[in-house]
């Protein structure tokens, strides 16, 4: 592209349990999650395609939570929910700074994993904005 020309930038909020690779259907909602790993695939490759017109980044969380709007009984039910599909969690306020980092400053890879979402949020969250 050209000197002073803009690339269109996408995030795609999938799931921690898509399933790009088509074959392998999972246990707990395997069509769905057969569905957004497909979802993941095409926008993956119609990036690779544009010759670095569009940018594309795929973000898999696990369970986004607002602590401040759970209540005890919900608390355990995503902690039993957590541990019998196997998904971590971050929280609303982690997950939002870190995709607004990565659509400001450009993607790190393109897929972050909760852990990279965790990771790059609470850094940006962490960060003095009067430095």
């Amino acid at each position: 592209m050209g000197a002073g020309v803009r690339h269109l930038a996408r995030i795609y909020m999938s799931g921690s349990n898509a399933q790009r690779d088509q074959s392998k259907k999972p246990l707990i909602l395997g069509d769905y999650c057969l569905m957004r790993g497909d979802a993941e695939n095409r926008i993956l490759e119609y990036a690779r395609k544009s010759g670095g017109a569009v940018q594309a980044c795929v973000a898999k969380p696990g369970i986004i939570e607002d602590p401040s709007k759970i209540g005890a009984l919900e608390k355990v039910g995503r902690i039993v929910l957590r541990s019998i599909v196997g998904l971590f969690k971050v929280n609303v306020d982690i997950i939002a700074a870190a995709l607004l980092n990565q659509a400001v400053n450009g993607f790190e890879k393109d897929t972050l994993q909760n852990e990279d979402l965790s990771r790059i949020g609470t850094v940006v969250c962490s960060t003095n904005i009067s430095d």
